[in-house]
């Protein structure tokens, strides 16, 4: 059997560019630490590790989405990925969290970060997720990602 393309549901796009604002703070505050006066050689190992850091977490956050294959789940996060098979996913919490049973079958729950509104958040954003949430939810329900027209009569064309 061929699988499918898989669905990837990430980020708004013009949003991605703002990944690398925090990476970035931690890379300009290494270097700011590797210039100071008088030079120590533990200021520029400091800076190095400011700036690996900063560096690997801006591309996590620009690397943040969720990948839905035809028999898995892949969730990439801030700080880790996780991929969870079809067979285990047991639905959504309203949250936006990922609840899955393991192997020996205790729930987990994954955190689905990508699609968190923290705080207020202007209604194209909200309804972004919450669109994306959707398309989760018909995954794991094996529903088509996107209903059929329908001509207002009740009636499907």
């Amino acid at each position: 059997m061929r699988e499918t393309t898989p669905q990837v549901l990430g980020q708004i796009p013009w949003l991605r560019p703002a990944a690398f604002i925090p990476g970035g703070a931690l890379v300009a505050a290494g270097v700011a630490l590797a210039f100071k006066v008088p030079f120590a050689w533990e200021s520029v190992m400091v800076s190095g590790f400011f700036a690996a850091v900063g560096t690997v977490l801006s591309l996590r956050f620009w690397r943040m989405c969720v990948i839905l294959h035809e028999d898995r789940i892949v969730i990439r996060g801030f700080l880790w990925s996780r991929t969870v098979p079809r067979d285990r996913v047991t639905g959504l919490s309203p949250s936006r969290w990922l609840i899955s049973r393991t192997r020996n079958g205790r729930p987990w729950v994954t955190p689905i970060t990508v699609f968190w509104n923290f705080g207020p958040a202007p209604l194209w954003f909200e309804s972004h997720n919450g669109a994306a949430m959707i398309r989760i939810r018909h995954w794991i329900e094996r529903r088509p990602a996107r209903p059929p027209q329908h001509r207002g009569d009740g009636l499907p064309d």
